[in-house]
């Protein structure tokens, strides 16, 4: 069994993710190919690692999206949801782009506004509700109330599914996930511990299910 990255360990260490032998092997299987394409950039494969399990794991949420009443933790990350990752998101290092990237020295190209989710609706939605908030995303903070503002949009809707999901959490845990993308690459307002950061929002999440219970 392929040893967890520190960022998988911490989530499953807070019951909110588990990854399957499988998905972990898929991603380390990926990273040794990529090595052997270009050794001089092997430094770079703990972080493209770390950005590889968080796509995985927003992608393992969509079971729960399609019933959001019914969700339970830990999400399970399974080798499909970490083969979507490496085919299907752009916040890990497809070669030859983000190589490219990394090798000129461009390491904020790595993530940008439109693919801080892998899913591009919710860019969409956030561009909608403000057109400048990339720009104005200056820490956590303004990453939350982003956040809270895609879920009461959904809260408002008349079609039940989406009331149901704002209705739920799992739009703050996909939030997690972003907010972790951010504190990889050491954005700018996003710098320090993947471990606190974590850990500072179970303490919140267990709060707000306390409030709703």
């Amino acid at each position: 069994m392929i040893a967890l990255d520190e960022i998988a360990q911490e989530l499953t260490r807070a019951d909110l993710f588990t990854y399957s032998g499988e998905a972990v092997a898929v991603i380390e299987d990926f990273c040794e190919k990529w090595v052997a394409c270009a050794s001089e950039l092997s430094a770079e494969v703990p972080r493209m690692r770390k950005l590889m399990l968080l796509a995985a794991a927003e992608f393992s949420l969509i079971p729960s999206f399609l019933m959001p009443a019914n969700y339970g933790t830990p999400f399970k990350v399974r080798g499909d949801d970490a083969m979507l990752a490496l085919l299907k998101s752009d916040t890990t290092p497809n070669w030859p782009f983000h190589m490219q990237a990394i090798s000129e020295g461009r390491a904020r190209s790595l993530l940008s506004s439109v693919d801080l989710s892998v899913f591009s609706a919710d860019i969409a939605k956030l561009f909608l509700m403000n057109p400048e908030w990339w720009h104005k995303l200056d820490g956590p903070s303004e990453l939350w109330k982003a956040v809270e503002e895609i879920e009461q949009i959904h809260r408002e809707c008349p079609w039940r599914p989406l009331k149901v999901l704002g209705e739920s959490s799992l739009l703050k845990i996909q939030g997690l996930l972003w907010q972790l993308r951010l504190t990889v690459i050491n954005h700018s307002g996003f710098e320090g511990e993947a471990s606190a950061v974590i850990s500072s929002f179970v303490d919140y999440w267990r709060s707000v299910r306390q409030g709703d219970s």
